[in-house]
């Protein structure tokens, strides 16, 4: 990468800061819904994608439409993270295509470099100076693996911190030598000819098992310092917006929030930023109904866990909601029928929407007539009790005798002796075309009604 004059870029980006730091509404990266004027773009690069290792960082304002935002984007490498930072009306970008990427939750701060005051004294047991060598780099990485953050080639470290564009950090235990933290900085300016001679930082990040105070503090400061002393006007940065602790130091520092927005794609290490927070009871279903709910909040739909037990999901997404149970689904009638066979579902399903059957009907259910063949029967099935559940009224039709004396016994065991039995003949009784072919031909149908409502 081509470097420039330190001295020229110095006296040119003091120049620029006493005119960008005027006010917001002059700032090309914080109006991104503004057409950007030809005297801003200037000799501006375009299309620019900086290698970080863990990703790139695509800058917004150097792409000419979202068309090559987007086509750039899906270049992004498995298992790595890409953002685009001051992307033109990203919420326009993000509909062009909605099942690839999203807006970050995330809200940028920005501490205008001229207000930067001396600081106090330094962090005591701590130093802070740039990679000197890979082993730094390596050392980095460890520190990016106990954060939880996404690791980088140790080479693409180290070269990169070569070069002007890159800055990066760590701070030292002064009585160890261990480096306990880091920071990374980007340079606008030689990234990408900033008008604005921006800067940004990245990926802070501390040791959790330090004891050092202020290790975090110690880090941005020099930074912003080192930034400062080439006449930049601005440090931006990115946190989650719901990092409490962060926020609270980067305003301590002088940090002021600014209308700039992150987009990134959706993809597993960005996934909590961008799915559904888990529906309650996600965790008791069966892992195959787990992957249709994991998938499903992975492309943003909604998952709301009907019946975990027996895997049953509703899955609404904009107008449409689909109900399914595992891999089925209700486009076909096998959700439905299942949620009807199942008669222990049936009940908690009727019970969660506060719901009891006024009627329910065994039409001439399979007899099962062998002897070995009894748990195969609704009285012999461990099913029994929860179809006594279901309350409301229950009739049983048959054409075999000798099951309706079955279920009338098991239901005097079960404390109805109430229920009463009838035979009928004509074919004005027939409640379906079976019964009516059976009752024409001459046949005698038994029938068993059982009032459940106080069961």
């Amino acid at each position: 990468m081509a470097q420039r004059d330190p001295d020229r870029d110095h006296r040119s980006n003091r120049n620029r800061r006493r005119t960008s730091v005027t006010g917001l509404d002059q700032a090309l990266s914080t109006r991104p819904w503004d057409d950007q004027p030809d005297r801003l773009k200037g000799d501006l690069r375009t299309d620019v994608a900086l290698e970080c290792g863990w990703g790139r960082l695509l800058f917004g304002q150097t792409f000419a439409d979202h068309e090559a935002l987007i086509a750039e984007v899906a270049k992004e490498e498995p298992g790595r993270r890409d953002i685009c930072m001051y992307v033109r009306e990203p919420h326009v970008a993000v509909s062009k295509a909605p099942q690839e990427l999203f807006i970050d939750p995330s809200h940028t701060y920005r501490l205008w470099l001229h207000t930067l005051r001396p600081g106090a004294e330094p962090v005591r047991g701590v130093v802070v100076r740039k990679m000197a060598r890979e082993a730094d780099a390596d050392a980095v990485n460890r520190i990016y693996t106990e954060a939880g953050m996404v690791t980088a080639p140790t080479e693409t470290l180290w070269r990169n911190q070569l070069t002007q564009t890159f800055t990066y950090l760590v701070a030292e235990d002064a009585g160890s030598g261990e480096v306990i933290g880091t920071v990374t900085g980007v340079d606008h300016t030689y990234a990408f000819n900033d008008p604005e001679g921006g800067t940004s930082l990245w990926c802070l990040a501390v040791d959790p098992q330090t004891s050092r105070p202020g290790v975090g503090r110690a880090l941005v400061r020099t930074l912003a310092e080192r930034y400062q002393g080439r006449g930049r006007a601005y440090l931006d940065l990115s946190v989650v917006h719901d990092n409490a602790p962060a926020i609270a130091l980067y305003e301590q520092l002088g940090f002021v929030r600014v209308p700039v927005f992150a987009v990134k794609r959706k993809n597993p290490i960005n996934e909590r930023l961008f799915a559904a927070a888990p529906a309650q009871g996600i965790a008791d279903l069966n892992p195959y109904a787990r992957l249709i709910a994991d998938e499903a909040l992975r492309r943003g739909i909604t998952v709301h866990v009907t019946d975990a037990e027996s895997g049953l999901l509703r899955l609404p997404h904009g107008g449409r909601t689909v109900h399914t149970r595992e891999s089925l689904s209700e486009l076909t009638n096998a959700v439905a029928m299942s949620r009807c066979d199942d008669k222990r579902l049936t009940r908690r399903l009727l019970a969660d929407a506060g719901l009891r059957p006024t009627h329910h009907y065994l039409i001439h259910p399979n007899p099962w007539p062998k002897p070995g063949h009894l748990k195969r029967r609704w009285h012999g099935h461990p099913v029994f009790p929860a179809l006594l559940a279901l309350g409301g009224q229950l009739e049983l039709r048959s054409n075999f005798g000798l099951y309706v004396l079955e279920f009338k016994r098991a239901l005097e065991l079960a404390g109805r002796p109430d229920a009463k039995v009838v035979s009928f003949r004509g074919e004005s009784e027939a409640i379906s075309p079976f019964e009516a072919k059976y009752l024409a031909s001459g046949h005698t149908l038994e029938r068993l009604t059982v009032n459940l409502e106080n069961s």
